[in-house]
Parts: C-alpha cells; structure tokens; sequence
C-alpha cells in the first residue's frame, strides 16, 4: 500500500486503519525518542500519543494530503518537534531554593 493509498484509508476508516499504523512503529519510535532525547519511557509513550494524534487530526482536516516522505519520517518529525517544545518549556522553568530565597 502506498503512503497515499494508507492516508486515504485512514481518512475514510478512521481509527481502525490507524491502528496498525500505531502499532508498526510505536517500538521503534520509543527506542528512538527516548536514546535521543534522553526521556523517561512513559515520557516517550506521551510524546508518542501525542504524535499519532496530531497525525491523525492533520489527516482528518484535510491538513495533510500526500506525503513526500514515509508515514514513519512523518511520526517521528512530530515527534522531534514534541521533544524539542518540552525541552524548551523545562528549561524556561527555574525552580527557585526557598533557602536562597
């Protein structure tokens, strides 16, 4: 099946056809996302919950039409983007020592 036949069937299916999607590469997303970024694993699984999520609404809305690249490229995109915004909100955030206070 082509990445434009699978978004089709995702489209019109729904979460059925997204399933499979899920499960082909949620272990390898989570072995990628949590050597690279350094994350927890239910870390890893939230940002990977996510990630499936924003895939299936942009299908949904008709955001995303075809791919240039693989489904796989395209989760793990979200997913880089995901990690990278928590990284930046953890480091805007200093907690401050009472003691020094």
């Amino acid at each position: 099946m082509s990445q434009d036949d699978l978004i089709r069937t995702i489209r019109t299916q729904g979460e059925g056809a997204l399933a499979a999607v899920y499960e082909n590469y949620r272990d390898e997303f989570l072995l990628w996302i949590i050597r690279e970024y350094k994350c927890s694993m239910d870390d890893g699984k939230d940002i990977y919950q996510l990630a499936i999520l924003i895939f299936y609404d942009n299908i949904k809305t008709g955001k995303l039409q075809h791919l240039v690249s693989s489904v796989k490229t395209y989760l793990f995109g979200i997913g880089k983007n995901i990690a990278h915004e928590s990284q930046r909100k953890g480091k805007r955030f200093v907690p401050i020592d009472k003691e020094e206070w």
